[in-house]
């Protein structure tokens, strides 16, 4: 009766380590980029385009990475993850769930050597939203500030707006959205980190996707907040990096993904911990 015993629970606690490696696998529905390339005066912003690649950050020049996924989805999932199917979303569903938001840099984006592609990889960045006050965001025709341009002069042109519902304009505020005076509860950002890891040798090869694990406050706001237009990546600190991130357009291998998955009770990882404790005694023996 105790082998039975001690056999279920090592069965339990590996079938928990096979539940918890599931994960759901989002491709970005939209994604673009963000630069203030010129003078203040001019639209002269450059959207992607053509270009599969754009920098976190570059000094005062606001350029930022922005990407949307298929919140309708992953919402629900998270809703059977927590097991809250009907109710508004909380921070204690978060705790139920990760959301792990994979970004490949593109390391020879800049044509750097290996020494510059260090110092841009210790540079500090980090997911946030982007609060636009409902404002729509377009692809093609984004230029310095606005969300939608549709030319000059014309009356259906919208900027992005800030937490507080104002134009964020051309000139020293152009990243308001992004300083710490205009991160609302509702707007929040984590706290910077280093992209990580060792530059190659070799300037034009990349690393790994870099799993970025989301806060509870920020998934809570990206999946809730219908003011978010969609994650971005900036750089905190340090800026003047070039750092330089692959858009869904680029080679599949290349392309930013987010992952989805439960964050383990604690009975189950008690539950886990003692079936492999007993795996290894088993072996042992």
């Amino acid at each position: 009766m105790q082998k039975t015993f001690y056999a279920a629970v090592a069965a339990l606690g590996a079938g928990i380590v096979a539940s918890s490696v599931e994960a759901a696998i989002y491709a970005p529905t939209r994604d673009t980029f963000f630069r203030e390339a010129g003078a203040d005066a001019t639209n002269d912003t450059l959207a992607r385009g053509a270009n599969l690649t754009n920098r976190g950050a570059k000094f005062t020049n606001i350029a930022f990475y922005l990407s949307d996924f298929d919140r309708a989805a992953i919402t629900a999932e998270v809703r059977a993850i927590s097991g809250n199917l009907v109710n508004p979303l909380t921070l204690t569903d978060m705790a139920a769930v990760q959301l792990h938001w994979n970004i490949k840099a593109n390391l020879g984006a800049e044509g750097e050597n290996q020494a510059q592609n260090q110092a841009n990889l210790d540079r500090g960045y980090a997911p946030t939203v982007f609060q636009s006050q409902g404002q729509d965001w377009s692809e093609a025709e984004a230029t310095n500030n606005w969300a939608v341009w549709q030319g000059a002069g014309d009356p259906d042109n919208r900027r992005f707006r800030d937490a507080n519902g104002a134009e964020i304009l051309p000139g020293a505020n152009v990243g308001a959205v992004f300083t710490a005076a205009g991160q609302a509860a509702r707007n929040p950002r984590m706290p910077a980190q280093t992209w990580g890891g060792t530059a190659p040798a070799d300037p034009n090869e990349d690393l790994p996707h870099r799993d970025w694990i989301l806060s509870d406050d920020l998934e809570l706001a990206y999946l809730t907040d219908p003011d978010v237009v969609g994650l971005t990546m900036i750089e905190l600190v340090n800026q003047g990096g070039n750092l330089e991130f692959w858009s869904r357009e680029a080679a599949v291998a290349n392309q930013p993904f987010l992952e989805v998955t439960p964050v383990p009770e604690p009975t189950s990882l008690a539950l886990l911990a003692l079936g492999s404790l007993i795996l290894r005694r088993r072996r042992r023996a």
